[in-house]
């Protein structure tokens, strides 16, 4: 005789045993400041290069939109990063990317 009862599927595990990557961003900005909290008004922690690999560390506000420039305003959220020495704080992610950017040389051709 065949069992025609259907399995009920495993719950999922619980969430603090799902190993979490951190994603590596990258920074598009010379200079992108590092602060203590998601805001313009938050402590400066320090600063990010170009091109510099940040990991992603899941956290990230609500769209805002900031004036870059008398002509120029973002969207994006500020997202929590932790940098290649470990320090941990916010940075605007108009100013990050999923991908390595181009390389600036000092070869024209």
């Amino acid at each position: 005789m065949v069992d025609t009862t259907a399995q009920q599927p495993l719950p999922p595990p619980p969430a603090d045993t799902v190993p979490k990557t951190p994603r590596l961003l990258y920074v598009l900005a010379d200079s992108l400041r590092l602060r203590d909290n998601p805001a313009l008004n938050g402590q400066v922690l320090g600063y990010l290069e170009y091109g510099e690999p940040v990991k992603d560390m899941g956290e990230q506000t609500d769209l805002q939109k900031l004036r870059i420039s008398a002509d120029e305003t973002r969207t994006a959220p500020w997202v929590k990063i932790q940098t290649k020495k470990g320090k941990i704080g916010w940075t605007f992610g108009a100013y990050l990317q999923f991908y390595p950017p181009p390389r600036m040389t000092d070869d024209v051709q």
